[in-house]
Protein backbone atom coordinates (compact mmCIF):
# COMPACT_ATOMS: atom_id res chain seq x y z
CA UNK A 1 0.00 0.00 0.00
CA UNK A 2 1.37 3.31 -0.59
CA UNK A 3 2.11 5.85 1.54
CA UNK A 4 -0.56 8.41 1.81
CA UNK A 5 -3.40 8.46 3.85
CA UNK A 6 -6.96 5.94 3.56
CA UNK A 7 -10.09 5.78 5.74
CA UNK A 8 -12.04 2.17 5.41
CA UNK A 9 -14.72 0.16 7.63
CA UNK A 10 -14.26 -2.77 9.87
CA UNK A 11 -17.21 -5.49 10.46
CA UNK A 12 -17.05 -8.49 12.28
CA UNK A 13 -19.52 -11.08 11.76
CA UNK A 14 -20.41 -14.50 12.65
CA UNK A 15 -19.62 -16.33 9.96
CA UNK A 16 -16.70 -16.44 7.28
CA UNK A 17 -16.65 -14.54 4.00
CA UNK A 18 -19.25 -11.20 5.71
CA UNK A 19 -21.86 -13.11 6.12
CA UNK A 20 -24.15 -14.19 8.89
CA UNK A 21 -24.97 -11.41 11.80
CA UNK A 22 -22.89 -8.21 11.85
CA UNK A 23 -21.43 -8.02 15.45
CA UNK A 24 -19.38 -5.20 15.66
CA UNK A 25 -18.01 -2.46 13.33
CA UNK A 26 -15.94 0.89 13.21
CA UNK A 27 -17.01 3.21 10.16
CA UNK A 28 -14.41 5.68 8.37
CA UNK A 29 -11.83 4.92 10.13
CA UNK A 30 -8.62 7.70 9.09
CA UNK A 31 -5.17 6.15 9.53
CA UNK A 32 -2.04 7.24 7.65
CA UNK A 33 0.76 4.98 6.12
CA UNK A 34 4.43 6.27 6.67
CA UNK A 35 7.18 4.84 4.06
CA UNK A 36 9.54 2.41 5.62
CA UNK A 37 7.87 1.96 8.97
CA UNK A 38 5.67 -0.27 10.21
CA UNK A 39 2.76 0.69 10.27
CA UNK A 40 0.50 -0.48 13.25
CA UNK A 41 -3.20 0.72 13.42
CA UNK A 42 -4.91 1.04 17.19
CA UNK A 43 -8.51 0.52 16.56
CA UNK A 44 -11.85 -0.06 18.72
CA UNK A 45 -14.68 -1.45 17.24
CA UNK A 46 -18.00 -0.39 18.67
CA UNK A 47 -20.83 -3.59 19.50
CA UNK A 48 -24.07 -3.24 17.56
CA UNK A 49 -26.63 -3.95 20.19
CA UNK A 50 -29.54 -6.51 19.15
CA UNK A 51 -31.01 -6.92 22.27
CA UNK A 52 -30.34 -7.37 26.14
CA UNK A 53 -29.88 -9.37 28.50
CA UNK A 54 -31.05 -8.76 32.35
CA UNK A 55 -29.39 -10.78 35.37
CA UNK A 56 -30.86 -10.59 38.62
CA UNK A 57 -29.25 -12.56 41.62
CA UNK A 58 -31.87 -12.92 44.42
CA UNK A 59 -34.33 -15.80 43.17
CA UNK A 60 -37.06 -16.23 44.10
CA UNK A 61 -37.66 -12.69 45.14
CA UNK A 62 -36.60 -11.81 41.67
CA UNK A 63 -36.60 -13.44 38.80
CA UNK A 64 -36.28 -12.48 34.75
CA UNK A 65 -37.37 -14.79 31.48
CA UNK A 66 -37.20 -12.92 28.07
CA UNK A 67 -40.43 -13.90 27.09
CA UNK A 68 -41.81 -12.67 30.27
CA UNK A 69 -39.93 -9.85 32.00
CA UNK A 70 -38.92 -9.36 35.58
CA UNK A 71 -40.58 -10.41 37.92
CA UNK A 72 -40.03 -8.90 41.50
CA UNK A 73 -42.09 -10.55 44.84
CA UNK A 74 -42.11 -8.34 48.52
CA UNK A 75 -40.15 -5.12 49.26
CA UNK A 76 -36.74 -6.52 49.60
CA UNK A 77 -34.10 -4.29 47.32
CA UNK A 78 -33.01 -5.90 44.07
CA UNK A 79 -29.66 -5.99 42.31
CA UNK A 80 -30.15 -5.67 38.43
CA UNK A 81 -27.51 -6.16 36.09
CA UNK A 82 -28.45 -5.31 32.30
CA UNK A 83 -25.97 -5.52 29.33
CA UNK A 84 -26.28 -5.19 25.69
CA UNK A 85 -26.31 -8.55 23.31
CA UNK A 86 -24.79 -8.75 20.13
CA UNK A 87 -26.57 -10.41 17.31
CA UNK A 88 -25.51 -14.12 17.97
CA UNK A 89 -26.50 -12.94 21.80
CA UNK A 90 -23.30 -12.74 23.21
CA UNK A 91 -22.63 -9.92 25.65
CA UNK A 92 -20.54 -7.02 24.22
CA UNK A 93 -17.40 -6.09 27.06
CA UNK A 94 -15.17 -3.85 26.50
CA UNK A 95 -14.26 -0.33 25.62
CA UNK A 96 -16.48 -0.48 22.72
CA UNK A 97 -19.73 -1.87 24.23
CA UNK A 98 -22.60 0.14 24.51
CA UNK A 99 -23.40 1.28 28.02
CA UNK A 100 -27.20 0.39 28.79
CA UNK A 101 -29.27 3.40 30.74
CA UNK A 102 -32.94 3.47 32.60
CA UNK A 103 -34.65 6.08 30.96
CA UNK A 104 -36.92 6.25 33.78
CA UNK A 105 -38.18 4.77 37.51
CA UNK A 106 -40.90 2.75 36.78
CA UNK A 107 -43.64 3.03 38.78
CA UNK A 108 -44.13 1.71 42.24
CA UNK A 109 -40.45 1.40 42.38
CA UNK A 110 -37.11 3.49 43.46
CA UNK A 111 -34.61 2.76 41.43
CA UNK A 112 -30.81 3.71 42.59
CA UNK A 113 -27.15 3.15 40.17
CA UNK A 114 -24.94 0.82 42.28
CA UNK A 115 -22.41 -0.11 39.69
CA UNK A 116 -21.09 -0.28 36.34
CA UNK A 117 -24.34 -1.68 34.37
CA UNK A 118 -25.43 -2.16 37.30
CA UNK A 119 -29.08 -0.95 39.74
CA UNK A 120 -30.61 -1.18 42.93
CA UNK A 121 -34.48 -1.62 42.56
CA UNK A 122 -37.14 -1.75 45.43
CA UNK A 123 -41.03 -2.34 45.16
CA UNK A 124 -42.91 -0.02 46.99
CA UNK A 125 -45.98 -1.54 45.40
CA UNK A 126 -48.34 -2.37 48.36
CA UNK A 127 -51.93 -4.79 46.83
CA UNK A 128 -54.96 -3.52 48.27
CA UNK A 129 -57.26 -6.67 47.57
CA UNK A 130 -55.24 -9.83 46.49
CA UNK A 131 -51.81 -11.03 46.82
CA UNK A 132 -51.56 -12.77 43.77
CA UNK A 133 -52.34 -10.38 41.47
CA UNK A 134 -49.18 -7.62 40.56
CA UNK A 135 -48.67 -4.34 39.58
CA UNK A 136 -47.96 -4.58 36.23
CA UNK A 137 -45.05 -1.87 35.22
CA UNK A 138 -42.53 -1.01 32.49
CA UNK A 139 -38.74 -0.91 32.92
CA UNK A 140 -37.60 1.15 29.66
CA UNK A 141 -33.68 0.48 28.77
CA UNK A 142 -31.81 2.56 26.05
CA UNK A 143 -28.09 1.54 24.27
CA UNK A 144 -26.73 3.91 22.55
CA UNK A 145 -23.67 3.13 20.25
CA UNK A 146 -20.38 4.49 20.83
CA UNK A 147 -19.59 6.62 18.08
CA UNK A 148 -18.28 5.99 14.55
CA UNK A 149 -19.23 2.15 14.97
CA UNK A 150 -22.43 2.87 12.61
CA UNK A 151 -24.59 1.06 14.74
CA UNK A 152 -28.53 2.58 15.82
CA UNK A 153 -29.63 3.41 18.99
CA UNK A 154 -31.46 -0.11 21.12
CA UNK A 155 -34.90 0.80 22.63
CA UNK A 156 -36.38 -1.77 25.64
CA UNK A 157 -39.32 -1.71 27.17
CA UNK A 158 -39.12 -4.73 29.52
CA UNK A 159 -42.28 -5.57 31.67
CA UNK A 160 -42.10 -5.60 35.61
CA UNK A 161 -44.40 -7.34 37.50
CA UNK A 162 -44.42 -6.77 41.29
CA UNK A 163 -46.01 -8.71 43.91
CA UNK A 164 -46.93 -7.89 47.47
CA UNK A 165 -46.96 -11.22 49.32
CA UNK A 166 -49.21 -11.46 52.51
CA UNK A 167 -49.01 -13.84 55.58
CA UNK A 168 -51.87 -15.33 56.65
CA UNK A 169 -52.66 -16.14 60.00
CA UNK A 170 -55.46 -18.74 61.47
CA UNK A 171 -57.20 -17.34 64.74
CA UNK A 172 -58.83 -19.99 66.86
CA UNK A 173 -60.74 -17.91 68.76
CA UNK A 174 -61.62 -15.36 66.46
CA UNK A 175 -62.86 -17.89 64.07
CA UNK A 176 -61.38 -16.74 60.88
CA UNK A 177 -58.34 -15.81 59.03
CA UNK A 178 -56.24 -12.28 59.19
CA UNK A 179 -54.12 -11.49 56.64
CA UNK A 180 -50.84 -8.56 56.67
CA UNK A 181 -48.07 -7.97 54.49
CA UNK A 182 -44.26 -8.66 55.48
CA UNK A 183 -43.72 -5.58 57.97
CA UNK A 184 -46.95 -6.58 59.64
CA UNK A 185 -49.74 -4.37 58.42
CA UNK A 186 -53.28 -5.55 58.42
CA UNK A 187 -54.96 -6.18 55.16
CA UNK A 188 -58.26 -5.83 54.11
CA UNK A 189 -60.40 -9.20 53.32
CA UNK A 190 -63.15 -8.60 51.11
CA UNK A 191 -64.64 -12.28 51.55
CA UNK A 192 -63.72 -12.11 55.58
CA UNK A 193 -63.52 -16.22 55.67
CA UNK A 194 -66.62 -16.46 57.18
CA UNK A 195 -68.14 -19.90 58.69
CA UNK A 196 -65.50 -21.47 60.40
CA UNK A 197 -65.56 -22.95 63.42
CA UNK A 198 -62.43 -23.36 65.26
CA UNK A 199 -59.50 -23.91 62.86
CA UNK A 200 -55.91 -24.24 63.71
CA UNK A 201 -54.49 -24.86 60.09
CA UNK A 202 -54.54 -23.86 56.83
CA UNK A 203 -52.49 -24.24 53.45
CA UNK A 204 -52.67 -22.72 50.26
CA UNK A 205 -51.94 -24.04 46.97
CA UNK A 206 -51.02 -22.33 44.24
CA UNK A 207 -52.54 -24.43 41.23
CA UNK A 208 -55.77 -23.54 42.26
CA UNK A 209 -55.59 -19.97 44.73
CA UNK A 210 -57.28 -21.10 47.22
CA UNK A 211 -56.84 -21.46 50.37
CA UNK A 212 -57.78 -24.98 52.26
CA UNK A 213 -59.07 -24.08 55.98
CA UNK A 214 -59.22 -27.13 58.71
CA UNK A 215 -62.21 -26.31 60.53
CA UNK A 216 -60.93 -29.27 63.45
CA UNK A 217 -64.19 -28.98 65.41
CA UNK A 218 -66.55 -30.33 63.04
CA UNK A 219 -64.12 -32.32 61.15
CA UNK A 220 -64.25 -30.45 57.99
CA UNK A 221 -62.16 -29.17 55.34
CA UNK A 222 -63.22 -25.22 54.12
CA UNK A 223 -62.24 -24.14 50.78
CA UNK A 224 -61.84 -19.87 49.92
CA UNK A 225 -59.90 -17.75 47.59
CA UNK A 226 -57.90 -16.05 48.63
CA UNK A 227 -59.70 -12.42 49.58
CA UNK A 228 -61.77 -14.78 52.19
CA UNK A 229 -64.66 -15.94 50.13
CA UNK A 230 -65.74 -19.53 50.54
CA UNK A 231 -65.40 -21.50 46.83
CA UNK A 232 -67.13 -24.99 46.50
CA UNK A 233 -64.46 -27.80 45.36
CA UNK A 234 -65.82 -30.31 42.46
CA UNK A 235 -66.03 -33.35 44.49
CA UNK A 236 -69.38 -34.45 44.96
CA UNK A 237 -68.57 -35.32 48.63
CA UNK A 238 -65.36 -32.91 49.59
CA UNK A 239 -62.46 -33.88 51.96
CA UNK A 240 -64.26 -37.10 53.14
CA UNK A 241 -63.21 -39.02 56.42
CA UNK A 242 -61.64 -36.36 58.55
CA UNK A 243 -61.43 -36.51 62.13
CA UNK A 244 -60.56 -33.11 63.83
CA UNK A 245 -58.19 -31.83 61.14
CA UNK A 246 -55.22 -29.87 62.14
CA UNK A 247 -52.67 -28.32 59.82
CA UNK A 248 -52.15 -29.86 56.69
CA UNK A 249 -49.77 -29.90 53.82
CA UNK A 250 -49.23 -29.64 50.21
CA UNK A 251 -46.91 -31.74 48.10
CA UNK A 252 -46.53 -30.30 44.77
CA UNK A 253 -44.63 -32.72 43.09
CA UNK A 254 -47.51 -35.29 43.71
CA UNK A 255 -50.08 -32.70 43.94
CA UNK A 256 -52.36 -33.82 46.68
CA UNK A 257 -53.46 -32.13 50.41
CA UNK A 258 -52.53 -34.58 53.16
CA UNK A 259 -54.48 -33.64 56.16
CA UNK A 260 -53.59 -34.83 59.74
CA UNK A 261 -56.13 -36.18 61.63
CA UNK A 262 -55.70 -35.44 65.43
CA UNK A 263 -58.13 -37.65 67.00
CA UNK A 264 -58.05 -40.23 63.95
CA UNK A 265 -54.30 -40.68 64.39
CA UNK A 266 -54.46 -40.91 60.50
CA UNK A 267 -53.45 -39.41 57.67
CA UNK A 268 -55.94 -38.88 54.82
CA UNK A 269 -54.73 -37.31 50.97
CA UNK A 270 -56.94 -35.41 48.62
CA UNK A 271 -56.86 -33.96 44.89
CA UNK A 272 -57.17 -30.07 45.09
CA UNK A 273 -61.02 -30.38 44.36
CA UNK A 274 -61.50 -32.55 47.46
CA UNK A 275 -61.41 -35.99 45.97
CA UNK A 276 -59.90 -38.49 48.67
CA UNK A 277 -56.84 -40.15 47.59
CA UNK A 278 -55.50 -43.48 48.17
CA UNK A 279 -52.22 -42.44 50.33
CA UNK A 280 -49.52 -44.36 52.75
CA UNK A 281 -50.94 -44.89 56.30
CA UNK A 282 -47.63 -43.23 57.64
CA UNK A 283 -48.10 -45.41 60.67
CA UNK A 284 -46.57 -48.74 60.53
CA UNK A 285 -47.98 -51.23 63.16
CA UNK A 286 -50.14 -48.54 64.72
CA UNK A 287 -47.03 -47.39 66.66
CA UNK A 288 -46.15 -44.17 65.20
CA UNK A 289 -49.03 -41.47 64.64
CA UNK A 290 -49.07 -39.98 68.33
CA UNK A 291 -52.15 -37.28 67.98
CA UNK A 292 -50.62 -36.22 64.46
CA UNK A 293 -50.68 -31.72 64.11
CA UNK A 294 -48.84 -30.86 61.85
CA UNK A 295 -47.43 -31.84 58.24
CA UNK A 296 -44.82 -30.26 56.17
CA UNK A 297 -43.78 -31.02 52.72
CA UNK A 298 -39.89 -30.52 51.93
CA UNK A 299 -39.67 -30.01 48.03
CA UNK A 300 -35.97 -30.52 48.45
CA UNK A 301 -36.27 -34.36 49.61
CA UNK A 302 -39.97 -34.42 48.35
CA UNK A 303 -40.25 -35.95 52.40
CA UNK A 304 -43.59 -35.43 54.22
CA UNK A 305 -42.71 -34.46 58.01
CA UNK A 306 -45.28 -35.00 60.81
CA UNK A 307 -45.69 -33.28 64.25
CA UNK A 308 -47.01 -35.60 66.41
CA UNK A 309 -48.21 -33.45 69.84
CA UNK A 310 -49.72 -36.58 72.07
CA UNK A 311 -45.31 -37.72 72.15
CA UNK A 312 -43.76 -34.50 70.88
CA UNK A 313 -42.08 -36.23 67.98
CA UNK A 314 -41.67 -35.49 64.46
CA UNK A 315 -41.28 -37.96 61.41
CA UNK A 316 -39.92 -37.44 58.14
CA UNK A 317 -41.82 -40.17 55.66
CA UNK A 318 -41.27 -40.46 51.87
CA UNK A 319 -44.13 -40.44 49.60
CA UNK A 320 -44.68 -44.00 49.49
CA UNK A 321 -45.28 -43.79 53.48
CA UNK A 322 -41.48 -45.09 54.48
CA UNK A 323 -40.45 -43.36 57.53
CA UNK A 324 -37.03 -41.95 56.78
CA UNK A 325 -35.83 -40.34 60.18
CA UNK A 326 -35.56 -42.65 63.64
CA UNK A 327 -38.13 -40.53 66.31
CA UNK A 328 -36.29 -42.19 69.09
CA UNK A 329 -33.12 -40.80 68.05
CA UNK A 330 -33.96 -37.23 65.91
CA UNK A 331 -35.39 -34.15 66.13
CA UNK A 332 -34.88 -34.14 69.81
CA UNK A 333 -35.82 -31.34 72.26
CA UNK A 334 -39.26 -31.12 71.27
CA UNK A 335 -42.18 -30.06 73.64
CA UNK A 336 -45.80 -29.56 71.99
CA UNK A 337 -44.75 -29.86 68.52
CA UNK A 338 -47.40 -27.69 66.76
CA UNK A 339 -46.03 -26.40 63.64
CA UNK A 340 -43.38 -26.87 60.51
CA UNK A 341 -41.51 -24.70 58.26
CA UNK A 342 -39.11 -25.34 55.52
CA UNK A 343 -35.98 -22.57 54.66
CA UNK A 344 -35.08 -23.69 51.51
CA UNK A 345 -31.69 -21.51 51.35
CA UNK A 346 -30.16 -23.86 53.77
CA UNK A 347 -32.74 -26.96 53.86
CA UNK A 348 -33.55 -26.43 57.81
CA UNK A 349 -36.76 -27.55 58.90
CA UNK A 350 -37.95 -25.37 62.14
CA UNK A 351 -40.49 -26.46 65.03
CA UNK A 352 -42.92 -24.73 66.87
CA UNK A 353 -43.12 -25.64 70.13
CA UNK A 354 -46.46 -24.81 72.54
CA UNK A 355 -44.27 -25.36 75.50
CA UNK A 356 -40.26 -24.69 74.43
CA UNK A 357 -40.32 -21.87 71.97
CA UNK A 358 -38.74 -22.86 68.14
CA UNK A 359 -35.99 -25.48 67.57
CA UNK A 360 -34.48 -25.82 63.90
CA UNK A 361 -33.01 -28.96 62.56
CA UNK A 362 -31.32 -30.33 59.22
CA UNK A 363 -33.55 -32.69 57.24
CA UNK A 364 -32.08 -35.55 58.93
CA UNK A 365 -33.57 -34.27 62.22
CA UNK A 366 -30.26 -33.54 63.46
CA UNK A 367 -30.79 -29.93 65.72
CA UNK A 368 -29.27 -26.99 64.85
CA UNK A 369 -27.43 -24.49 67.15
CA UNK A 370 -28.33 -21.17 66.03
CA UNK A 371 -26.97 -17.67 66.34
CA UNK A 372 -30.14 -16.60 68.17
CA UNK A 373 -32.54 -18.52 70.72
CA UNK A 374 -35.87 -16.72 68.73
CA UNK A 375 -36.65 -14.65 71.95
CA UNK A 376 -40.39 -13.25 72.63
CA UNK A 377 -42.36 -16.51 71.45
CA UNK A 378 -44.85 -17.25 73.56
CA UNK A 379 -46.77 -20.83 73.15
CA UNK A 380 -45.69 -20.40 69.63
CA UNK A 381 -47.84 -22.71 67.48
CA UNK A 382 -47.04 -21.74 64.14
CA UNK A 383 -44.22 -21.02 62.44
CA UNK A 384 -43.47 -20.06 58.09
CA UNK A 385 -40.82 -18.78 56.34
CA UNK A 386 -41.28 -16.22 53.78
CA UNK A 387 -38.57 -16.71 50.70
CA UNK A 388 -39.15 -13.43 49.60
CA UNK A 389 -37.26 -11.70 52.33
CA UNK A 390 -36.13 -14.35 54.45
CA UNK A 391 -37.43 -14.47 57.25
CA UNK A 392 -39.81 -16.62 59.76
CA UNK A 393 -43.12 -15.72 61.46
CA UNK A 394 -43.81 -17.07 64.71
CA UNK A 395 -47.49 -17.31 65.38
CA UNK A 396 -47.64 -16.93 69.41
CA UNK A 397 -50.97 -18.59 70.73
CA UNK A 398 -50.09 -17.46 74.53
CA UNK A 399 -48.94 -13.99 73.27
CA UNK A 400 -51.66 -13.16 70.63
CA UNK A 401 -49.22 -12.15 68.48
CA UNK A 402 -46.62 -12.61 65.37
CA UNK A 403 -43.06 -12.25 65.86
CA UNK A 404 -40.36 -12.31 62.90
CA UNK A 405 -36.96 -13.75 62.83
CA UNK A 406 -34.28 -14.05 61.09
CA UNK A 407 -33.06 -17.56 59.80
CA UNK A 408 -30.72 -17.70 62.85
CA UNK A 409 -33.42 -17.13 65.68
CA UNK A 410 -32.72 -13.21 66.00
CA UNK A 411 -35.80 -10.91 66.49
CA UNK A 412 -36.18 -8.42 64.05
CA UNK A 413 -38.10 -5.00 64.34
CA UNK A 414 -41.13 -4.55 61.84
CA UNK A 415 -43.00 -1.31 61.35
CA UNK A 416 -46.31 -3.30 61.76
CA UNK A 417 -47.85 -5.04 64.52
CA UNK A 418 -49.90 -7.99 63.37
CA UNK A 419 -53.03 -6.23 65.07
CA UNK A 420 -56.49 -7.50 66.12
CA UNK A 421 -54.96 -11.42 66.68
CA UNK A 422 -56.57 -13.28 69.99
CA UNK A 423 -55.52 -16.96 69.70
CA UNK A 424 -53.08 -17.42 66.47
CA UNK A 425 -52.08 -20.87 65.77
CA UNK A 426 -51.19 -21.14 61.87
CA UNK A 427 -49.03 -19.19 59.61
CA UNK A 428 -48.65 -19.35 56.11
CA UNK A 429 -47.79 -17.14 53.29
CA UNK A 430 -49.32 -16.54 49.93
CA UNK A 431 -47.86 -16.60 47.09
Amino acid sequence: MPAGRYTFDVTTYDKTGAAGHALSALADYPFTVIAGKANAIPLTLGGLAASFNIVLSNAPQATYTSSTGISITGSKPQQIRIFALDASGHTIVGGGAPAPVIDATPASTTLAASGPNTWTMTSTYASATNPTIPANVTLSVTATPVPGSGGTTLHAAIPVQLYDPWIYVVDVTARTLFAYDESGTKKTLSGGFLGINAAYGATYVPGTNWVYVSDEAVSRMKVYDVAGTAVTPSASTPFPNLSAPYQSAFDSHDGLIYVPNYTGNSITGYDAQGNQQTVPSFNLGGSFLNAPIAMLYDPHNTFLYIANYGNSTVAAYNEQGIQETDQASTFKNLSGPAGLAFDPRDNFIYVANESAGVTAYDESGAQQTLGGSFNGTSNPAGVAYDPYDGLLYVANYGGANVTAYDEQGNQQTLTGTFSGLTHPWGIFVVP
